[in-house]
């Protein structure tokens, strides 16, 4: 699930909220004139992403903390920390909340109904305090889950020299979860979307055309071939964010 560029999570780069861990991890910009600071958090989709992130020439360091399968904002004392240790004080540039939504009410909430849930409302809440310390926010769209690893039967499949499929049928979205995102009041948000990089219509690509490759690791983590895939639609969702024209 991991990114491109190596974090060592050991003790000293792990946070316990409970029985909870949390991973810090800290990467220099590869533009060596970088001003911007960012910080990503989320699940381990966050981390899946640091390397496009850290790779858009406007950033001179990105932090990226995340526990796998949390989700943000939670009323938790994971969201207390992220606020009071690191979005207060640090003020980064740009933040990016990145996760995989698992929270069934964002399913299943109906349209009409997701204003007035408690939850819609703290997620507003939250979001108009952050946009008091940063510049923009960049925020996912619903993730893609696949029903099978798709790694795992890439390798299968070359190994019994069957035939690999390039494209699979694109997993149905959400319209309770797209609403739910599309009715957030938050003026310095943008987002940037999974099924916009690698689907068109009906099917999305799960092999990079010109390496063969897969551009996902697992059922919905992406690759490193991946992660060059859709780093162009983070770096446009991070230029309209700060209103910069490229």
């Amino acid at each position: 699930m991991g990114g491109a560029i190596p974090c060592s999570y050991s003790g000293k780069n792990t946070i316990h909220f409970g029985k909870r861990k949390a991973h810090y991890c800290e990467v220099a910009g590869m533009n060596p004139n970088g001003t911007l600071v960012g910080l990503l958090f989320g699940n381990s989709f966050s981390m899946n992403i640091i390397t496009a992130v850290a790779s858009n020439q406007l950033f001179k360091k990105v932090i990226n903390l995340f526990i796998s399968g949390s989700e943000f904002p939670a009323h938790d004392d994971f969201e207390e920390y992220l606020m009071e240790k690191m979005i207060k004080p640090i003020k980064p540039d740009v933040i990016f909340i990145v996760q995989k939504y698992v929270e069934t009410h964002l399913y299943e909430t109906p349209i009409d109904k997701i204003q007035e849930h408690e939850k819609f409302k703290h997620w507003t809440n939250i979001l108009k305090v952050i946009e008091n310390y940063t510049s923009a926010i960049i925020i996912n769209k619903e993730q893609i889950k696949f029903p099978y690893d798709i790694s795992t039967d890439f390798i299968r499949k070359k190994i019994y020299d069957l035939q690999v499929d390039s494209r699979i049928k694109n997993p149905p979205p959400s319209p309770n979860l797209e609403a739910w995102l599309a009715a957030l009041k938050c003026s310095k948000c943008e987002f940037f979307g999974y099924r916009e990089a690698f689907c068109d219509g009906e099917f999305c690509n799960v092999l990079d055309l010109a390496t063969g490759l897969p551009l996902f690791r697992d059922t919905s983590h992406i690759s490193l071939l991946g992660i060059r895939r859709i780093k162009p639609f983070i770096d446009k969702a991070i230029y309209k964010a700060l209103k910069i024209c490229v």
